[in-house]
């Protein structure tokens, strides 16, 4: 299964409803930090709900390598648009 949102408001109480309402753990994939010690900080502050975190870049590798397992997994929209446009075609 799979969980999307958005992310506005406190995406860490959505993780904790979302366990205690389905009774599983929930895999939140996550962009790291680029400072090492606030990406651990972060992490810790979040798993004490129950959540497992996984880097953004591993989320392939490992939805695939537990393919045999019912998991759920939480996404968090956040996309924030590049400031430049490359491609000189209609923008909409």
């Amino acid at each position: 299964m799979i969980l999307l949102t958005a992310h506005y408001g406190n995406w860490e109480w959505l993780s904790l409803a979302a366990g205690a309402h389905f009774g599983i753990t929930i895999d939140v994939v996550y962009q790291p930090q680029r400072v090492a010690a606030f990406d651990d900080f972060l992490r810790e502050a979040r798993a004490r709900f129950g959540s497992r975190f996984i880097p953004r870049k591993e989320f392939i590798f490992d939805l695939m390598s537990r393919a045999d397992k019912a998991r759920t997994y939480a996404l968090i929209a956040d996309q924030t648009p590049k400031k430049t446009i490359r491609n000189s075609g209609p923008t909409f």
